[in-house]
């Protein structure tokens, strides 16, 4: 797969994702549970042994802090990892925690200025917050691939995202009656079917940046379809 990159689209980013991930499948599961473990358990141990000895107020500091300064790079290192392995290269462990070495300030902050503008967004009436959710979906990828800093990397994504939101958004919304059917399948198929849609997020990114910068590279096909 890495002759070509797959169009903008919806049915080319699934398409492209499900091939990138069962080329990878195992260990994207494995780093994917790992993350899961280091991303929630450790915090709330602290925190819950903060409250016991310090009180209930110090045990949510604690946990907060444990997110914006640990989950939240963690985060984007899972981002990484994925973004990696669409791109056809050995996913590792250790990319898990590159936010640490590459980016660790940037993931931090703009994790929390994107969450503070999708807040604000949602405040005014939902529908700003879901459009500010879609077009800063990308600042993971591009804060740890790329390492820009944050305001510079949220000004990039929208900029790379311009004409490409309704296309995003459908995207997302497929994404519900996948990870349905994945409930179904006796609960099992619901972790395949949350790495597919994982993938197919960073596929997204993987389509835009090289319509933006290599269109040349897109692969193309005998329909035309933009969906």
């Amino acid at each position: 797969m890495e002759n070509y990159l797959p169009r903008p689209s919806i049915t080319a980013c699934y398409g492209y994702a499900w091939k990138s991930l069962w080329n990878n499948f195992f260990p994207l599961l494995g780093i994917s549970i790992v993350f899961s473990l280091l991303e929630g358990m450790p915090g709330k141990m602290l925190a819950s042994d903060a409250a016991y000895v310090y009180g209930e107020g110090v045990g949510k500091v604690l946990s907060l802090l444990y997110y914006l300064l640990v989950s939240a790079p963690l985060g984007y290192g899972l981002a990484y990892v994925y973004l990696g392995a669409a791109r056809d290269e050995e996913a590792t462990l250790g990319a898990l925690f590159a936010p640490f070495k590459r980016s660790y300030i940037s993931s931090v902050i703009s994790y929390m200025l994107v969450t503070l503008l999708v807040a604000i967004g949602t405040a005014l009436l939902i529908v700003p917050g879901i459009i500010i959710a879609v077009r800063l979906a990308f600042v993971p990828l591009i804060v740890v691939d790329e390492k820009l800093g944050p305001a510079v990397a949220i000004q990039e994504r929208w900029r790379r995202t311009s004409g490409s939101f309704w296309r995003m958004f459908g995207s997302w919304m497929l994404a519900i009656p996948i990870l349905l059917v994945g409930v179904i399948i006796f609960f099992v198929g619901f972790f395949p079917a949350l790495m597919w849609v994982y993938m197919t997020w960073v596929t997204w990114f993987i389509a835009i940046t090289a319509h933006k910068v290599s269109p040349d590279r897109i692969i193309q096909d005998n329909s035309g379809s933009a969906i």
